[in-house]
């Protein structure tokens, strides 16, 4: 099995998708599927594409595997890699000459599986081990966040409260959270900047606004749902309380 098997580049490509994905559950949740499914599919299409190509070079199907695995982490990891040498090196080459460097590496990495007589069996079941377990590390998580979306129990239908038997007569109500908004009086102190004219124009049209309200919350999201829920929210509520 071990040598028959072949299931890296697959779950290479998928991997990035998945991990990306599972960090970022509420940003995903507001695409649709047909644009996840869409996103996946490309992605999936891409790497056929690439092991189909190999395959034709090597004539070998573990060999056209690994190149096409080593080929998808390359494009997956090239930003990050760029990234880090901003952070650490004392020099940074341009695009240009590091995907030079990069595509040199890869020839080589392709020239050694050409040449080798081995028939890597045991680094085709060593990299199907290991993306398999990253697929299910990620899996986990976000099995586990949509289980918890489940959990959750829905508001009745008639949940809804009327204040007034004629609800023309209520008037519309506009919450502004101005987020990563300074106070004026910070804005003044330490930008040298006059909101006034900003905070009279809302008084002007007939706006309250709270001159000594605080937040007792440094995150967006359970302070918005702090203010619209009139409680205080745990700091462990942030993903139930954003879906």
């Amino acid at each position: 099995m071990k040598n028959r098997l072949i299931v890296h580049p697959v779950m290479f490509a998928i991997f990035p998708f998945l991990f990306f994905y599972a960090r970022n559950l509420q940003e995903f949740q507001a695409l649709s599927a047909p644009v996840v499914f869409a996103l996946l599919a490309f992605v999936l299409g891409l790497t056929a594409l690439f092991w189909f190509v190999f395959n034709l070079v090597f004539k070998n199907p573990r060999k056209s595997a690994l190149a096409t695995s080593i080929l998808v982490l390359i494009i997956f990891t090239y930003g990050h890699f760029y990234g880090f040498l901003e952070q650490t090196a004392p020099f940074v080459p341009g695009h240009a000459f590091l995907i030079l460097a990069v595509l040199a590496g890869f020839g080589g990495c392709l020239y050694f599986i050409r040449r080798n007589q081995r028939n890597f069996g045991l680094t085709t079941f060593f990299l199907n081990t290991v993306s398999s377990v990253l697929i299910v590390i990620n899996a986990f998580s976000v099995i586990a966040y949509e289980v918890s979306l489940m959990r959750l129990t829905p508001l009745p239908a008639d949940s809804s409260v009327v204040l007034a038997d004629d609800i023309s007569y209520m008037p519309d109500i506009y919450l502004i959270i101005l987020d990563e908004y300074a106070h004026s009086d910070t804005l003044e102190k330490h930008f040298d900047y006059d909101n006034s004219d900003f905070l009279t124009g809302l008084e002007e049209r007939g706006f309250y606004i709270a001159e000594e309200s605080t937040m007792h919350n440094e995150k967006s999201v359970r302070a918005i749902a702090s203010i619209l829920n009139m409680e205080n929210t745990p700091e462990d509520e942030d993903r139930r309380i954003s879906h």
